[in-house]
This record gives C-alpha cells, structure tokens and sequence, in this order.
C-alpha cells in the first residue's frame, strides 16, 4: 500500500500518500554507502510497524545500499517528484499516518473522529515531502552523508527548470528549436547523456517496440538498439 500512488492504475479517490518511511529508505539505499544494511529506525520511523530491516518481499533477504547516488541534487529531483505526483493527487496539506483509534470508530460504525482529530484519518494523507523527519534527513543528506560532493557541471534538471527550459525553445517557433526541444525528450525518456544519444539515427528506432498513443500522439515508450 505504501507504493499505491506510483502507480498509473492507482484509485482517483481515497489513494493513500507515499509513506515517509519507505521514502526515506530509498534514499537511505541510493546514498549510503555500498553494502551498508538498510534499517528503519524507531527514532526516525513515522510508523512504529515499520521499524527493523528493510528486506526484500521475495528473498527475505535485508536489503543493503547500492551508493550509487552522490549528488544531493538527485534527491532533491527524486522529492519534486514525489511532492508534485501528490500535489496532482490532492495530497497538498501536512503528512499524516492513519489513526488507529479513528480506523477502530470506522469499525465500530461511529461517523465521528477520535479525540485528537477533528476529521477521520483512515490512511496516509498529505504529502511526504512537508514531513519534518524527511525534512530532517534531506538535511543530513546535505550536511553528513554526500557533504563532500562538488558539482560538476552534470546535475540534472529538475521539473521547473525543464519546464522554463521548455517555454523558452517553444516560444521561438522555429524549426529547430522544436527540433533540439524533442532531442531533450529523447534523452530523458531513454536517460541518456549527450554523448550517448546525440548520435542517434532513425533507422534506430525499432518501431515494433515503440508505442504512440493514437489519440494524444504522446509516445509510450520507444526502443532504440545500439
């Protein structure tokens, strides 16, 4: 449940937010250092269930850090994101585990609240992002675990600046404008550097694995072979 927004199917109404704990252990995947156990701590846990080893739901196995991560500047995009996939959803106030007392009054057929909440949280519900423990480990992120990093010039976007980078190539009207505006988009669907994707061709393309949605003319997906 606590992934249901990711996905594409996931319900219009009632679809509970991203938990804060799994977030943070993704982070805690992607930055710590190779082989490191990942572990949901009481202290830094929104959810007491959740604390202990982060295993893997079909090996059992504790899952450890890959450290692949060394720019803070990706986990900053990974939690725009995360912060605008809730903001479509509707989850634009303050993070909040569901209640066990309210959930026991839903059970019981009571329409009223617990005592704490003056309306009943039966799930997560806000966005993960205005959480003050995640708020709290981005933090860290920054000052202790990739405190060393220098920018190299290869950070990558994040969505406001795509989108202002955007509205400057449409806004000339030419022909190649819209030309290096669709290369961009090539590059971020197949996460490709410059040097790798610059030299495409069009004979490349395998068209039996690419899909174009009829409609809308957005692309689905696109195969391209080396």
């Amino acid at each position: 449940m606590s992934l249901i927004i990711l996905r594409e199917d996931r319900p219009v109404e009632f679809c509970p937010s991203l938990s804060v704990d799994s977030l943070m252990a993704y982070i805690d995947y992607k930055t710590l250092d190779r082989g490191t156990p990942i572990v949901i701590l009481s202290e830094n846990c929104s959810d007491p269930q959740r604390v202990g080893p982060v295993t893997d739901f079909f090996t059992k196995r504790q899952i450890t850090a890959s450290g692949t991560w060394d720019n803070p500047g990706t986990c900053n995009q990974l939690l725009s994101a995360i912060s605008n996939l809730h903001d479509a959803n509707g989850h634009t106030g303050p993070y909040s585990e569901p209640c066990s007392r309210c959930i026991e009054k839903y059970r019981q057929g009571r329409v009223d609240a617990c005592q704490f909440h003056t309306g009943r949280i039966l799930y997560r519900t806000g966005s993960p992002r205005e959480c003050r423990k995640l708020k709290n480990r981005y933090t860290r992120l920054t000052q202790v675990d990739l405190a060393d990093y220098e920018p190299d010039g290869a950070s990558p976007l994040l969505p406001h600046e795509l989108i202002r980078v955007r509205d400057a190539l449409l806004s000339r009207n030419s022909l190649a404008s819209f030309q290096l505006w669709v290369m961009i988009l090539f590059h971020i669907q197949l996460f490709l550097r410059s040097s790798e994707g610059c030299s495409a061709e069009f004979n490349q393309v395998v068209f039996s694995l690419t899909a174009v949605n009829p409609e809308t003319g957005d692309v689905q997906a696109i195969c391209i072979k080396n």
